[in-house]
């Protein structure tokens, strides 16, 4: 950019900052499994706030995991998941 004339580096400028902005915030630009840390202060200057950014939410990890059912007792026998009788 540097290497541009004025003129065309005047267009460019303002359209580069908001594209710079975006991208700081985008999630996806965050590794995988990683959160960014992101603070921000009000307008009046008074408040700061802290935001974490990732690709994933920081709650899933705290979720129980997933059981997968083998079988299901039934009143006319065991039956599999795929809901055929199973052998005695």
């Amino acid at each position: 950019m540097r290497g541009l004339a004025n003129d065309a580096l005047n267009v460019i400028e303002p359209q580069v900052l908001v594209a710079v902005q975006t991208e700081a915030v985008n999630p996806a630009n965050v590794p995988l499994g990683e959160m960014r840390k992101i603070e921000e202060i009000d307008q009046y200057g008074q408040l700061k706030m802290i935001k974490f950014i990732g690709q994933e939410s920081f709650v899933k990890d705290m979720g129980r995991p997933g059981r997968r059912a083998i079988s299901f007792n039934t009143s006319n026998g065991p039956i599999d998941a795929g809901g055929r009788f199973l052998k005695r």
